[in-house]
């Protein structure tokens, strides 16, 4: 297996929803590129599966919950729906709750709120979204 860290539209912003270089065809050039690419030139082959072993998109000021849902419902669709022609097995989606309470100056510390909870385990809009999407994908 040959696993993958995930963070798009994290340290590199895309392009909006339905432009050029937005989220799926982001995620797209990514998994074309780490199968045909890197992998190839690890010498890799293609029979050895993907596993994309940590996806996040933190939340933050000008980045909100919300988007967090689509992004993760995005990612997963587009990784479910190339996963077969690019052998990838598996998918983790990191990490279940925020490392923090949120405080005032929450902000600078971008990574610890990435969760799908808060950090009192009390589940915000992508936890449903997650939640559904595990029910249709299994």
């Amino acid at each position: 297996m040959s696993g993958y860290d995930f963070f798009p539209d994290v340290f590199r912003r895309v392009a909006a929803d339905g432009q050029p270089g937005d989220l799926t065809s982001f995620v797209c050039g990514i998994l074309e590129t780490m199968r045909k690419v890197w992998l190839r030139n690890a010498r890799i082959p293609e029979r050895v599966p993907i596993h994309i072993t940590e996806h996040r998109w933190p939340t933050s000021v000008g980045r909100a919950v919300e988007r967090q849902a689509q992004v993760i419902e995005q990612v997963v669709r587009t990784v479910y729906a190339h996963g077969e022609r690019r052998n990838i097995d598996s998918y983790s989606l990191f990490a279940l709750r925020d490392a923090q309470a949120i405080r005032a100056d929450h902000a600078a510390d971008l990574f610890s709120f990435s969760g799908i909870m808060t950090a009192h385990y009390r589940p915000r809009p992508p936890f449903e979204t997650f939640r559904a999407l595990i029910q249709e994908f299994g």
